[in-house]
């Protein structure tokens, strides 16, 4: 897709235009044609330009999955404010160290909202669209969309949240690689319905917002489910979607599919993206939920790097797909001297082109962690191999792996072994310092239907070689999540150094 756009609030407008009474928002009752969204996103960006806000200034939104959240965004980006999407669960503390990190000089949050230390922070009410309707206009900024900016942040999953700085053209580029994983079964002629299961402070999930509105199709906001049978239950109320999803979205939707029937028959296409799942749950997914299940594999850097269709899934499950081909666009694994490797080796993942994000917001990121830009090239900080046939298989992030013995331990291989058993709903494999001075591994287990002890150890044992068994085992009720959902794998570091020790056997 060519984008004609200077800025990513500009398409709705456009599409106004086209089709005035095409349904753009739909957020449970509500419903918003385009032309009805594009008067609210004009006016909206008159009272953000009342309080005082202009080009170039950091405005963070913390708001539930509402069509009030995505007019203040998209308004935001109308006035060239640097949007920054923040997790909509956070304390105060942590919005106020956000605050401060990010040099955010105004808050939008929900009525039951986090307190911000902002200049301007607002808690915004429920009528809000209603008493936009006083004031009339538009205030877009005139720069090209090469000079409006927006934050993308880390998921916080390996630590302190990082800011990316990436440009509204940037991430407009970056829908040609979605083009290019659906050709004609996603685009301007046939947009379709999007389903948008989550609130945009995910970085997948708002780029299928933006994907969506430079296609001009419908999309529909669900609430946070607390049954995963809820959320099933208002998906199924839509024909011929596409619906992103992450993989703990995608494990409800395996258990709640009982019967022999598909979960989804009607179904366009379910994306799964976030972390990568096993080879063995895109079989479940394609057998069980729909057979239109693809994988796209990407970092807030750079977007959409590696897909899998579905046609690939059964001959390349456990790999994350053949990198995206996108005007511009380089794909490398390369060695610690930076040259390339070759098929069955492991190399660090790097990129660069159109889609690449400008760089960090605080410099002294790029120096926190394996994820950095480098040499004009975005190191998200990945460990991969590739196959003959140009499929790439994910080993592990660098950040992550550990030497444990005389190995390097990349904790996803030993727990998807593990989540193999039925009554083991999710596994975690952290190292945990010993007093010897080396590495010992511990795992963390949620389980289900009476989960026993000696269960797992049996299948630890029946499953994986002797180095890469867990020495000590910790049973929980659910895994610790970062405020955009994400496994907090730094607090199961500390809580394994902190935990009385259960020896696995």
């Amino acid at each position: 897709m060519t984008t004609k756009w200077h800025n990513i609030s500009d398409t709705v407008f456009h599409y106004a235009g086209l089709h005035p009474d095409r349904l753009a928002l739909v957020d449970g009752h509500r419903t918003f044609s385009y032309q009805a969204l594009a008067r609210l996103v004009g006016q909206a960006a008159v009272y953000l330009t009342n309080l005082g806000l202009k080009q170039g200034m950091p405005v963070g939104v913390a708001m539930s999955n509402s069509a009030e959240h995505i007019v203040l965004s998209l308004a935001a980006l109308r006035v060239g404010a640097v949007l920054t999407e923040l997790p909509t669960e956070m304390t105060d503390i942590e919005m106020a160290a956000r605050v401060s990190r990010f040099g955010i000089v105004a808050t939008f949050v929900d009525a039951g909202g986090p307190s911000s230390p902002a200049a301007v922070a607002v808690r915004v009410p429920r009528n809000w669209l209603e008493e936009l309707g006083l004031l009339s206009g538009d205030a877009r900024a005139v720069s090209p969309a090469e000079e409006l900016r927006m934050i993308v942040l880390s998921s916080g999953s390996t630590g302190i949240p990082k800011g990316i700085v990436t440009t509204q053209a940037q991430r407009m580029a970056r829908v040609a690689a979605w083009s290019a994983l659906f050709h004609d079964r996603w685009s301007s002629a046939d947009p379709g319905t999007l389903i948008l299961p989550a609130p945009p402070s995910m970085s997948l999930f708002a780029q299928f917002l933006v994907n969506q509105l430079l296609m001009g199709g419908t999309i529909v906001l669900l609430p946070k489910f607390t049954m995963a049978s809820d959320l099933v239950t208002a998906i199924s109320t839509w024909r011929d979607v596409i619906c992103p999803i992450v993989p703990g979205m995608a494990r409800a939707f395996i258990e709640s599919a009982k019967g022999k029937d598909l979960l989804f028959p009607n179904m366009r296409a379910m994306i799964s993206g976030g972390l990568p799942l096993a080879g063995y749950e895109k079989l479940d997914l394609m057998k069980r939920v729909t057979p239109n299940i693809y994988e796209v594999y990407g970092s807030g850097g750079f977007g959409a790097v590696c897909h899998l269709r579905p046609v690939d899934i059964q001959d390349h499950g456990n790999s994350v797909g053949r990198p995206i081909s996108a005007p511009g666009n380089e794909i490398e694994l390369v060695g610690t001297d930076d040259k390339p490797v070759g098929p069955g080796i492991e190399g660090r993942l790097r990129c660069r082109g159109p889609n690449m994000s400008v760089g960090f917001y605080n410099p002294e990121d790029n120096a926190r962690g394996a994820e950095h830009f480098a040499d004009g090239w975005y190191y998200p900080g990945d460990v991969l191999q590739r196959d003959e046939a140009g499929y790439f298989y994910m080993r592990g992030r660098e950040d992550d792996a550990f030497v444990a013995g005389e190995l390097t331990v990349y904790p996803t291989e030993i727990e998807d072994v593990i989540m193999r058993h039925p009554d083991i709903a999710e596994a975690v494999i952290v190292g945990r310092p010993n007093k010897a001075g080396g590495i010992d591994l511990a795992g963390f287990i949620v389980g289900r239907n009476g989960l026993q002890h000696e269960t797992v150890v049996a299948h630890c044992v029946a499953t994986l070689p002797a180095a890469k068994r867990p020495r000590m085992i910790f049973y929980l009720d659910a895994m610790p999540r970062t405020g955009n959902g994400k496994l907090d794998r730094p607090a199961l570091k500390e809580a394994a150094i902190r935990l009385g020790e259960k020896p696995a056997g």
